[in-house]
């Protein structure tokens, strides 16, 4: 079994694999084409700006893009990472940033999965519940006050709860870390995803998987170590496989992956 408890998958995804230029062939020139960042500006968007010099690189957030009207000037690469932790569910803005794509335009997006969040979400109904006498949890005015009773609750939390199995993340609450507080506080069970609800979902938008951010991650063969049952697994259909492999390796923490409109995807190329 691999161990990759270490590994922020969000940082490097954030500036490494989403500007990679192979997952557009299609496109002989990038000159005056229009690609969105919505948040993590500060990361993000200078890689993208150096990545695609000739594009038109914009960045916004969620709200914007929830109200905007692309009709008269769609994308054609959409990097949306951080919506896996926005307050608007995952049908609202998956929707709405498929139907503002060119045809063959691509989606690069990030939700949470399963082996990552189990557990931490029951943790966050607790918080919820106890902080039941604050008007709006979700307010700034309010978070240091959540804040305090998610450090109390956290401090009788059993050893046997399962969220004491997210060892990362525990580790970043135990710190302090305030971003790991507010995704603590803002994270529901609709908010996370297996692989199996994730593929059900991107269909009801209407999209379709282009590819896994790390297609490595959703190989069986990299967490089962005799090779008869890895050559078995290989032979099953491969959203089969992908689900297996979330289920054996209990990995990856969060789901990245890019999608397009379920009508028009992009042509990869081979090594994809």
């Amino acid at each position: 079994m691999m161990n990759d408890e270490n590994v922020n998958v969000e940082h490097v995804v954030a500036l490494k694999d989403v500007v990679n230029p192979l997952l557009f062939p299609f496109q002989t020139t990038w000159k005056d084409k229009r690609i969105l960042n919505i948040g993590g500006a500060a990361e993000t968007l200078p890689v993208l700006e150096e990545q695609f010099p000739e594009a038109v690189v914009q960045q916004s957030d969620i709200e914007a893009v929830l109200a905007d009207d692309f009709s008269a000037a769609p994308c054609d690469y959409i990097v949306a990472l951080g919506l896996k932790s926005s307050n608007c569910d995952f049908h609202q803005w998956m929707t709405r940033l498929l139907s503002s794509l060119t045809p063959g335009g691509a989606i690069a997006a990030g939700v949470y999965g399963y082996a990552g969040y189990y557990g931490l979400n029951m943790l966050s109904t607790i918080i919820k519940n106890f902080s039941a006498d604050i008007d709006d949890i979700s307010h700034q005015k309010n978070f240091s006050r959540v804040m305090k009773v998610a450090k109390a609750v956290i401090a009788q939390l059993p050893a046997s709860h399962p969220a004491r199995k997210q060892k990362a993340f525990m580790e970043r609450l135990e710190k302090g870390d305030k971003n790991a507080f507010r995704q603590l506080i803002y994270l529901s069970a609709d908010k996370i995803f297996t692989v199996s609800r994730l593929l059900d979902s991107i269909d009801a938008c209407g999209g379709g998987l282009v590819d896994w951010v790390f297609p490595g991650y959703y190989n069986p063969a990299r967490y089962v170590e005799d090779t008869g049952t890895a050559e078995k697994l290989k032979a099953l259909p491969e959203p089969w496989c992908w689900q297996v492999a979330e289920l054996v390796g209990a990995w990856p923490p969060e789901h990245y992956f890019f999608v397009s409109k379920k009508a028009a995807p992009p042509i990869l190329p081979p090594s994809f």
